[in-house]
């Protein structure tokens, strides 16, 4: 089994603003888009997804996962 982490994180903002976010922070690290919301760099590889909490456009739940491998 690869090893990997994963951590939700709750943010201000409808699900796609916060989702676009991510993937930005990402990018700008180094990492490079396989689709939506999956990026990679060498082995590492991160999936996220993004949802309105409690169907809220002002909070956001953004799941990141990464894995090596």
């Amino acid at each position: 089994m690869s090893p990997h982490w994963s951590v939700m994180l709750l943010v201000p903002g409808g699900a796609d603003a916060a989702l676009a976010g991510a993937v930005g922070f990402y990018e700008a690290n180094g990492f490079k888009s396989e689709g939506v919301a999956q990026l990679h760099r060498g082995t590492y590889r991160i999936v996220m997804v993004a949802m309105n909490r409690d169907h809220s456009a002002t909070d956001t739940n953004v799941t990141i996962a990464l894995n090596l491998g």
